[in-house]
């Protein structure tokens, strides 16, 4: 009964402080809130700061009222950055829908900051189990690519979806306008040398064909897609290479060239970090290099992180990073 009673005490004073910690911030009260998480426990109040009403957490709140001090202060003492309410909003949603600039930029950095620190993380993990591990063949247990490549696709009749076995969309007719303007931007006159990665609907292909590039390869990894490719008659089409297989297996089938376009399927930031560092031995001087920016693409804060992300590291492979915005109906 004692140890009963006294894990009842625990829970009602840890809520206490949780209660108070949300009334700090709702107060904007940074100096209180600077003593309450100085405690030893501020990790584990921080981590039930959650209005179960709505979902928003402390970083929601101190991002609305434009309180930088106090959003630093949260985020230094390990207030998640991305944490989601029950409507899928960020604190960097809020944040701009209240206009609060600076609290959207310090919440864009921290972000960027902490995806920098985990890759850089999990690719010296990866390195070091490497080191240790034994060579297995590849199979669908191995990653989403693998279990994209190992189901079957198909086109819907009218030939605007490329779906899933569970008839989910892989690419669809809408993102044409935006596969437009990234085969202008690779392949801005005729006769240019031209690569894209992930065929798809083969919609940016379509575009590039009507550019008239020199060379155009395609790098397909689905059985599916590839046959399909075969059946429309690609492999006949003027200056068009078709290389079958993943991007990470036929970099040495490759040549250099004016431009090059990224989007493949079933693979996330790293696979495409990977893909950047080869870009420089790809791309010719003045090539320019385009991809799909469909990373975070749920959320426009998320989205926006990632895209700084990518920023940032392109630039520290020599390149100058320009954001287009397409309307799309």
């Amino acid at each position: 009964m004692a140890e009963q009673d006294s894990t009842s005490m625990d829970e009602i004073a840890l809520q206490k402080q949780v209660n108070e910690v949300m009334q700090c911030c709702r107060e904007g009260n940074t100096a209180r809130l600077r003593e309450m998480i100085l405690k030893e426990n501020a990790d584990e109040v921080l981590g039930l700061c959650v209005d179960p009403s709505t979902g928003k957490t402390t970083i929601h709140i101190a991002a609305a009222l434009g309180n930088v001090e106090m959003l630093e202060l949260l985020l230094e003492y390990g207030a998640p950055w991305n944490a989601v309410d029950n409507e899928y909003r960020t604190a960097g949603d809020d944040a701009e829908q209240a206009g609060q600039r600076e609290c959207y930029e310090t919440l864009l950095n921290h972000g960027c900051r902490s995806e920098l620190i985990l890759g850089l993380l999990g690719r010296k993990e990866a390195e070091e189990e490497g080191d240790d591990a034994m060579e297995v063949p590849p199979n669908p247990s191995m990653g989403p690519d693998y279990n994209y490549l190992a189901q079957p696709l198909h086109y819907s009749d009218d030939g605007t979806k490329l779906l899933d076995s569970d008839n989910n969309a892989v690419m669809m007719s809408w993102e044409g306008p935006l596969m437009i303007k990234h085969a202008e931007v690779m392949c801005p006159t005729e006769g240019k040398d031209v690569l894209n990665i992930g065929f798809g609907l083969g919609l940016i292909d379509t575009a590039l064909q009507e550019r008239k590039p020199r060379n155009h390869t395609i790098v397909e990894a689905h059985p599916d897609v590839y046959n399909h490719m075969l059946k429309l008659g690609w492999d006949k089409k003027p200056g068009v290479k078709i290389v079958f297989g993943k991007w990470q297996d036929v970099v040495d089938q490759l040549d250099t060239y004016d431009g090059i376009f990224w989007d493949t399927f079933g693979e996330d930031y790293d696979d495409q970090r990977e893909f950047h560092a080869l870009v420089p031995q790809l791309l010719k001087p003045d090539g320019v290099f385009t991809f799909f920016n469909g990373l975070g693409g749920g959320n426009k804060f998320f989205n926006d992180v990632y895209c700084r992300l990518a920023e940032l590291e392109l630039q520290d492979l020599g390149f100058q990073v320009e954001y287009m915005t397409v309307p799309i109906d």
